[in-house]
């Protein structure tokens, strides 16, 4: 195992903190925060109570506000798109669409919507899409509840392997930092 200097992780972290927040995806950015602050609950040996907390704090406290006003029209422009993929999910729960779906019935399913159920300010912020902008939600409309549960399953094997492994903190961090950027844009694309 090859040690390098601190001042190279240092530069390193820096680099990728400046690409981070050149990005401006409030998704990537809540990744990398809960994904570290699981690292660092998890090297000052925090007891699991106090993750739960800390977790809860941090995302309902200053988290949703902050990421929800950020880019307001974004935001409300994802929760229509998610309104018209639960309309997809509803009409076939359990084997859902299939592969490769979501990008052809979706703007059937939204122009459905427009006409019956939207409000004026949904209108505006919806357009052409071929993502869910949740793969989770993605997953649901092509694969149903079971391809979902199925993934989910995969996740949580994969997370609690890595959380028996010396690697910990450094492999679980990740793999939550990448769902819960899962849960606000398509990272598996």
């Amino acid at each position: 195992r090859h040690s390098y200097p601190k001042g190279i992780w240092f530069l390193i972290s820096f680099l990728l903190l400046l690409g981070l927040i050149q990005t401006h995806s409030r998704a990537a950015w809540m990744g990398a925060v809960i994904g570290l602050g699981f690292y660092c609950m998890q090297k000052f040996r925090i007891g699991f109570l106090w993750q739960i907390i800390i977790f809860i704090g941090v995302i309902l406290g200053s988290g949703l506000y902050f990421l929800h006003g950020y880019k307001a029209d974004s935001a409300q422009g994802r929760l229509a798109i998610w309104k018209v993929s639960a309309t997809m999910i509803k009409e076939s729960p359990f084997v859902g669409h299939g592969l490769g779906s979501f990008s052809q019935q979706y703007m059937y399913y939204q122009s459905r919507y427009i006409q019956t159920e939207a409000s004026e300010t949904e209108i505006c912020l919806l357009g052409n899409t071929k993502y869910a902008f949740n793969e989770f939600i993605h997953i649901a409309v092509e694969q149903g509840s079971i391809g979902l549960t199925t993934i989910i399953a995969v996740l949580l094997w994969l997370m609690r392997a890595a959380y028996r492994k010396k690697e910990k903190k450094t492999l679980v961090s990740c793999l939550l930092g990448l769902s819960v950027f899962a849960c606000f844009s398509y990272p598996f694309e």
